[in-house]
């Protein structure tokens, strides 16, 4: 029936009723991101290495953290 190719279909489905922690950790991924990229930005090279640390702890594929590591990385090793 069509009510079944409703449900059936996961274009259908919502996202917060059916992983509610996925969003809520891609809601706090994006929130360290931008909090990562602020301590950058202000000089805060270690704050920010701690800060995508923790992104890469929860979201190992996160590409964002690991480009923005090896920037710090290279300017650490430019300071040091």
């Amino acid at each position: 029936s069509e009510l079944d190719e409703q449900i059936s279909d996961p274009y259908n489905l919502d996202i917060n009723d059916i992983s509610p922690e996925y969003v809520a950790q891609t809601k706090l991924i994006r929130d360290l991101l931008a909090r990562g990229r602020a301590q950058l930005l202000n000089g805060d090279y270690d704050g920010a290495s701690a800060t995508f640390q923790e992104v890469g702890a929860r979201d190992a594929n996160n590409t964002d953290a690991k480009l923005i590591q090896a920037q710090i990385a290279k300017i650490l090793g430019g300071i040091h």
